[in-house]
């Protein structure tokens, strides 16, 4: 990730518009896979074509499959934990005594500095109701039992008080995603990557629009696109999907992504284009 603080960006491109350092006419960056990161991108940027197509810059943590939809693996970053500093009205951070060695990756007790960048911060006052706000950035967190300062995207509305008062957080969602035949069935799925990578690599994942995702068949009539008045997909645990059948036990509460734009040519292809609607 990039080292300095900041938010996420967001662009609107159109025929010939800029794309980070370049001006093109077509939109190849998007399928650009490097074990670097790209220092115009940040994790989490988005990315709007045209088309109504959306995309986010991520960086895998596993193998991603550009068939299948990448899950977000790395879990909540910071448990709930009590406040390390009282905070005065107008303060742009918040910081934590993280008191479990099982926070951060793999659950390691380790954050990186702006590791959570891109992500989320819920505070719990206790006197008042609690408070959702994004993280631009953090300090790194070294050893479990130390404190960590998380950055804010906005002055806080009210004082919190370290005798009394908690939070916890968690990073961009796009900060480690992975693909596989096993999956975890209690992780949600944030994009279809453009193109397959693997561990470390950063990539583009569509995360709405018009796309192509491989459908797990098998169910006769149940089958993705065959069924008539069945339009609705969610996701299995490996990332393909599935019709939203309340006779298949594993599609019940499961995520929902999308719905078939059509049947394929002749009404006969059971694997048709979807529209994809995780994030707009």
């Amino acid at each position: 990730m990039a080292d300095t603080r900041g938010r996420a960006s967001a662009r609107y491109l159109g025929k010939g518009g800029a794309v980070g350092h370049n001006i093109v006419s077509e939109w190849s960056f998007l399928y650009d896979v490097s074990s670097s990161i790209d220092p115009e991108w940040n994790i989490g940027d988005r990315v709007v074509l045209p088309d109504g197509r959306v995309f986010r810059y991520a960086r895998a943590s596993g193998t991603l499959n550009s068939d299948l939809l990448a899950q977000h693996v790395t879990g909540q970053h910071i448990g709930y934990n009590a406040l390390g500093a009282s905070q005065v009205v107008g303060d742009s951070q918040v910081t934590l005594t993280v008191s479990a060695a099982t926070e951060g990756v793999d659950g390691a007790g380790v954050i990186a500095k702006n590791e959570l960048r891109g992500g989320n911060i819920i505070i719990f006052p206790h006197s008042e109701n609690s408070i959702n706000m994004g993280i631009i950035g953090n300090s790194a967190l070294a050893a479990d039992g130390e404190s960590i300062v998380i950055y804010l995207d906005a002055p806080l509305p009210i004082a919190l008080d370290i005798t009394t008062d908690h939070a916890e957080a968690i990073a961009s969602p796009y900060l480690a995603v992975k693909a596989s035949t096993t999956g975890d069935a209690n992780r949600g799925f944030v994009g279809l990557p453009m193109r397959a990578a693997t561990t470390g690599q950063y990539c583009w994942l569509q995360t709405w629009g018009l796309c192509w995702v491989a459908p797990a068949n098998g169910y006769g009539s149940a089958n993705v696109g065959n069924a008539a008045y069945s339009l609705a997909v969610v996701a299995r645990y490996n990332g393909s999907i599935q019709l939203n059948d309340c006779d298949v036990a594993m599609t019940e509460h499961t995520q929902h992504v999308g719905f078939i734009m059509s049947r394929g040519a002749a009404s006969a292809q059971g694997a048709p284009f979807i529209m994809l609607q995780i994030s707009p």
